[in-house]
């Protein structure tokens, strides 16, 4: 399940790269970081902990929970 994980994280890491990408989010995404995290670099500390902390590759990914109606890492 690990090594599949992974495969499929590099999947979509792949197939979201853009050659405009890159700076910070606006709109409705920038706003709900701002809710759940205080800020935009709140929201780098708090993602480059989790992924720091997971064996491997290290990937972490930003969700929104449906249930708690909230964004988490």
């Amino acid at each position: 399940a690990f090594n599949l994980g992974g495969h499929s994280n590099h999947s979509v890491f792949w197939k979201n790269l853009s050659p405009n990408g890159g700076g910070e989010p606006e709109g409705e995404l920038a706003e709900a970081i701002k809710d759940a995290f205080g800020s935009f670099d709140g929201f780098k500390k708090q993602f480059t902990a989790v992924a720091t902390g997971i064996q491997g590759s290290g990937w972490a990914v930003l969700a929104y929970d449906t249930i708690g109606q909230r964004l988490t890492t």
